[in-house]
């Protein structure tokens, strides 16, 4: 039987904020804090990947709710600003949580965030199925 996968906790999420503000502080588009009135959104992105629909979860295995996951913060604009560079630092937080690697160079992870934040929106499928197909191989 495999382990269950555990999700970002908001306070987590909020620790991940805080290092990515400090790190990118000097930087031309610093990362705002998290303000408490994202938080409603910010939780809806750390916990869709482990919702049930009638029962069942859309979102099944790991590549599927990382994707996800990923896909809410880069394109849903949970945050003012920094929504693609968290998208990539919570993506390789729930794997290192979940006792697994992200083998990706840092420029692959980019152009994914872009790639994700420039998808249409109506397009949502394809772009899963993308970003699935992308982590899969990436992730171990």
């Amino acid at each position: 039987m495999s382990k269950p996968i555990r999700r970002i906790e908001l306070d987590e999420f909020a620790v991940l904020v805080d290092a990515a503000r400090l790190i990118h502080a000097s930087r031309d588009e610093p990362i705002p804090e998290l303000a408490q009135d994202n938080w409603d959104n910010v939780e809806y992105a750390l916990t869709a990947p482990f919702a049930y629909v009638y029962g069942h979860t859309p979102y099944r295995g790991f590549i599927k709710k990382a994707s996800i996951q990923f896909y809410l913060f880069a394109k849903g604009h949970r945050l003012v600003n920094g929504n693609k560079r968290i998208a990539c630092v919570s993506l390789n937080y729930f794997c290192i949580k979940n006792d697994r690697t992200l083998n990706i160079s840092n420029d692959d992870l980019v152009a994914l965030a872009r790639y994700t934040a420039n998808s249409d929106p109506l397009a949502m499928p394809e772009c899963l199925d993308y970003i699935n197909d992308f982590l899969k191989g990436r992730i171990t």
